[in-house]
C-alpha cells in the first residue's frame, strides 16, 4: 500500500496551496507564498534557499514540529553544515533533483532522530522560481509516522533499504510523475 501524499492533511494542504499559487506557470515564485495563508501547517514547513547555483542548500525557514523532531534547530544552516555520508548524499539529491527537474518530489524514509528513535518521515519538496525557470527555493513539507504502523514486507523493505518511497509528482495531475526523467 502506497502512502497517499494527497490524502495527508499537512502534504496535501501545502502541495494544494502551491497549485493554486503557481497558477498558470511551471512554478510559483517565493513572493507568491504568503506564509499566514497556510499558518497552520507552518510547524511542518521549511523553505530552503538553492544557493551557489544550485550545489548548496540553506535551511531560511524550519517549522517548530521538524525541529522538536529532528532534535536542533537549523534555521540558516546549510546542509553540508547538518549532514554527512548517505544522509547528506540522500538529501542533497533531492534537492538537485527538485532544482533540475522543477517539479514536485514526494519521498518517505525511515529517519533515525538524536535520542535513538526511529521515525518514517513523509515529505513533498515543492520549486518556487523568480523567473519560471531557475529553481531559487524549495517549499518543503515533512510529517511523521511510527515504523510500527507498517506490517510486513514494507517493515522489511523499510530497514534494508532505509526508505520506503520516491516519486516525481507530475505537477498537472498531481500524481507520481510515469515518464522517464533523465
Amino acid at each position: 500500500m502506497k502512502f497517499d501524499h494527497q490524502a495527508d492533511p499537512v502534504l496535501g494542504g501545502v502541495l494544494a496551496h502551491w497549485v493554486n499559487i503557481r497558477g498558470a506557470r511551471s512554478m510559483p515564485a517565493r513572493r507568491d507564498l504568503v506564509l499566514r495563508d497556510i499558518r497552520r501547517l507552518l510547524p511542518h514547513v521549511q523553505l530552503v534557499d538553492v544557493a551557489d547555483g544550485g550545489t548548496r542548500f540553506q535551511h531560511r525557514l524550519v517549522g517548530t514540529k521538524l525541529v522538536e523532531m529532528f532534535g536542533e534547530e537549523y534555521t540558516k544552516k546549510y546542509l553540508d553544515e547538518l549532514l554527512t555520508g548517505v544522509r547528506y548524499e540522500l538529501m542533497a539529491s533531492l534537492y538537485t533533483d527538485v532544482s533540475r527537474f522543477k517539479r514536485p518530489i514526494f519521498l518517505r524514509n525511515l529517519y533515525r532522530v538524536p535520542r535513538g528513535i526511529e521515525i518514517i518521515t513523509n515529505r513533498i519538496y515543492l520549486p518556487l522560481s523568480n523567473d519560471s525557470e531557475t529553481v531559487t527555493m524549495i517549499l518543503c513539507a515533512i510529517t511523521f509516522d511510527s515504523p510500527h504502523s507498517l506490517a510486513g514486507e514494507w517493515r522489511t523493505a523499510l530497514l534494508e533499504r532505509g526508505y520506503v518511497d520516491r516519486e516525481e509528482i507530475d505537477p498537472d495531475t498531481l500524481r507520481p510523475f510515469t515518464a522517464s526523467v533523465g
